[in-house]
């Protein structure tokens, strides 16, 4: 994809409006910075088609699990962050992303095994029809 570096294997690419005009907003995880398995930086990239070029790279959230101790012995790692924009509202757009450990002994931690959910405002989006 022009613009962009490196994403994760599992991302989103939605067309919003604001303004009156159309964008659209590619959500993932940048892979790189940091590296496996730290990944944490919930990414946004903006084009004006929805096959780039991408352009204004944007960290919108940092995840605190990436790096943290599984409930047992692991390290837990985020991934596969998408943004569902059918149910953007006043508070930003809903995006999940996943959380697992690096060690299955962990898994028997429901709390550290399941998807999170968080709401991130982007300026002058206004359409919630997407």
């Amino acid at each position: 994809m022009r613009g962009v570096a490196a994403i994760t294997p599992e991302y989103s690419v939605d067309q919003l409006s604001y303004n009156g005009g159309t964008f659209y907003m590619m959500t993932g995880m940048d892979p790189i910075n940091p590296p496996y398995p730290l990944w944490d930086a919930v990414t946004t990239w903006y084009s004006c088609a929805p096959q780039g070029p991408w352009s204004h790279k944007t960290v919108v959230y940092t995840t605190p699990e990436a790096g943290a101790n599984g409930c047992s012995v692991g390290t837990l790692f985020t991934y596969n962050a998408k943004a569902h924009t059918e149910f953007t509202d006043s508070d930003g757009i809903l995006i999940s992303y996943n959380v697992n450990a690096n060690d299955s002994k962990d898994l028997v931690c429901a709390n550290d095994y399941m998807p999170r959910f968080i709401r991130v405002q982007i300026p002058g989006v206004t359409d919630q029809d997407h």
